[in-house]
């Protein structure tokens, strides 16, 4: 069948009123800040990432915490998580930058694509 891949996967997007759209991201592509100042450059949004990138790892031990009565409820996880800092990725490139550039990428992907085809 046909194959794809998936470069990256936004876990979310939040759109508050009054508030700029940002994506807050987390797992192993996180940790690549030239990846994700890129990411926000073409989406033209704020990126938030926390220093903590494997949060869905730290989610399963605080929850298995939680369970075996080390923590005693989820006020002692919110004391360990308070004050963690996250990182901020805004946009550098102007938006006319980016479309021009991404529509070269598409030029070069495209040629690649037929000269194997």
């Amino acid at each position: 069948g046909p194959a794809g891949i998936s470069v990256y996967s936004i876990g979310t997007v939040k759109e508050i009123e009054s508030v700029k759209t940002y994506a807050f991201v987390d797992g192993g592509m996180a940790d690549n800040q030239k990846f994700i100042q890129n990411l926000s450059n073409i989406l033209q949004i704020k990126i938030i990432k926390p220093n903590n990138v494997e949060a869905s790892a730290l989610g399963a031990a605080y929850l298995a915490s939680l369970n075996s009565g080390a923590l005693k409820d989820v006020e002692d996880i919110t004391k360990l998580i308070k004050g963690k800092e996250l990182n901020h990725y805004n946009p550098k490139m102007e938006k006319s930058l980016v479309k021009k550039q991404l529509m070269e990428w598409k030029k070069a992907v495209s040629a690649l694509l037929n000269y194997y085809n």
